[in-house]
């Protein structure tokens, strides 16, 4: 019989390493001083092993992720960028913690130039890694980059750190539903398609966009969601924008390595989050536009054929 694709962690496996050294990520000078794990990368469990460590299942331990082809456990770490965000961040912080079923073996927040205590909050929780981004010029997709950087995990999960709505097993569900069949590579979450929760970027922006430039991915119902599970060796050698950019950059570049087909959505209800002004999202359109863009193979082509769409006859006979 086949045991469930999620196991116990043996936690001796994954004995805490402390680095006392600044490390580089992609040219940043970066810092973390708490504890990470050792050990990452694939191991393979015998027969023996997956009935003893699902017993242990039964009995409550943490739990990890195992590839059902090739029955070897892929870690997980979840990265987190932030940015004077220490009002919401305990409580994304709180919520994966606090779950029985984490399947994280890795907590990243990264602090991108932040001028409040959002560090602190970070290392108020235990088990949570802190790195800090030193540069003049923050992003978010500079931060992912440098927690990218930062861990050795199979699977790379993404969580904005202002998300009020986030539920405990959601997370979980993203990544499961990445290795739930071979040809997924990006599996993000998606938010009721509403003005509140979507975003106005999103369907003022993003999706208008998509649907002229990249129409394969119009049906997709959250572009921009910062929550996200996908493969570490897929973006590692992504050239990803170091701004608000980089989510639909990431999502663009995977649907032209793998297609469409390998983008799906886990629903995730009502997005809760502070809304920003519009300075902010008029800075984070020109972002995903620039982004956008930037990943066409021949722009002047993709620019000739949007002023050559069909509009509607009213507007044409105005």
């Amino acid at each position: 019989m086949r045991v469930l694709n999620i196991l116990a962690r043996r936690a001796a496996n994954y004995a805490p390493v402390r680095h006392a050294k600044p490390i580089q990520a992609n040219g940043l000078d970066t810092h973390h001083d708490d504890e990470r794990p050792n050990g990452f990368g694939q191991h393979n469990l015998g027969a023996h092993d997956q009935l003893r460590l699902g017993t242990q299942l039964l009995l409550g331990c943490s739990f990890v992720v195992v590839n059902p082809r090739s029955n070897q456990t892929l870690t997980v770490a979840l990265v987190i960028p932030a940015r004077n965000e220490a009002p919401r961040l305990g409580h994304v912080l709180e919520t994966v913690i606090s779950d029985p079923r984490s399947i994280f073996d890795e907590i990243i927040v990264v602090d991108d130039g932040s001028t409040d205590n959002t560090a602190d909050v970070a290392r108020r929780h235990q088990g949570v890694h802190v790195l800090t981004v030193s540069d003049d010029q923050p992003g978010k997709g500079k931060a992912l980059r440098a927690g990218w950087y930062q861990t050795r995990a199979d699977i790379v999960v993404t969580c904005d750190a202002d998300l009020g709505s986030l539920q405990r097993e959601q997370l979980g569900e993203l990544v499961f539903g990445l290795v739930r069949h071979e040809g997924l590579r990006l599996s993000k979450a998606a938010y009721d398609n509403s003005a509140d929760s979507s975003g106005r970027v999103t369907e003022l922006v993003a999706k208008p966009l998509l649907e002229i430039f990249y129409p394969t991915c119009a049906d997709l119902v959250s572009p921009l969601s910062g929550e996200m599970a996908f493969y570490h060796r897929d973006v590692m050698t992504l050239d990803l924008p170091t701004d608000y950019g980089v989510d639909i950059a990431l999502l663009i570049s995977i649907a032209q390595r793998y297609g469409r087909q390998a983008i799906t959505e886990i629903p995730f209800g009502v997005k809760q989050h502070p809304h920003q002004p519009l300075s902010t999202l008029s800075q984070q359109s020109r972002q995903v536009i620039r982004a956008l863009f930037a990943s066409l193979q021949d722009p002047y082509e993709a620019l000739h054929t949007f002023t050559s769409l069909s509009w509607p006859a009213a507007l044409s006979e105005a």
